[in-house]
């Protein structure tokens, strides 16, 4: 029942991407399965859509990041960059409409806080678009050359997260922490 549950909240998220309740969904069904870092990345998917959702940051406590490193790129913002630059537009109006009575020091800060929160929606955003994965099996190696009997550089641990720079025929270029090297990318699945 729950591999059906899996293809029938795949085909939900796939049709509407933004109800955070079918990747929570998702991520529920994966875990009973035992693919932890799939629930993980679906319920990280939930998290950027409902940042405050308690049953979110619950099942989200239930596969932790194997590192620091992967906590950190995996990181979602407390609010919404759609809620952050909604904010920002009411902050100008608020700014604007202060300016208009003439107290200038009132209208600067609100204005100067506008433009921050309205920065801080923007680059939110441009972190949730960059292009992350997590690391599918154990000991995967990360090799020297986009082909499978290249070198290994290393090996990453199940759920590590990588950052995604190129892609050639199959293969995945990532940067996990200052390393470098090729992944397939059947190993990986993008957040």
């Amino acid at each position: 029942a729950a591999r059906v549950a899996v293809d029938s909240f795949v085909a939900r998220a796939a049709a509407a991407p933004h109800p955070a309740a079918h990747w929570y969904n998702l991520g529920s069904a994966w875990y009973v399965l035992g693919s932890d870092v799939r629930a993980r990345v679906a319920w990280l998917r939930a998290a950027r859509l409902a940042p405050r959702d308690r049953l979110v940051r619950r099942a989200l406590a239930l596969v932790p990041p194997p590192d620091p490193g992967t906590a950190r790129v995996e990181r979602t913002a407390a609010v919404t960059p759609d809620e952050a630059l909604l904010a920002a537009a009411g902050l100008w109006l608020l700014g604007c409409a202060v300016l208009l009575r003439n107290p200038r020091r009132a209208a600067a800060a609100l204005l100067c806080l506008a433009v921050i929160v309205a920065v801080y929606g923007v680059l939110t955003a441009r972190r949730y678009r960059a292009s992350v994965a997590l690391i599918l099996d154990p000991e995967t190696p990360l090799r020297e050359a986009p082909y499978g009997s290249a070198p290994s550089l290393a090996r990453l641990r199940e759920g590590t997260g990588v950052i995604i720079r190129d892609s050639r025929s199959g293969w995945l270029l990532v940067a996990e922490g200052e390393r470098r090297g090729w992944v397939h990318r059947a190993e990986v699945i993008r957040l």
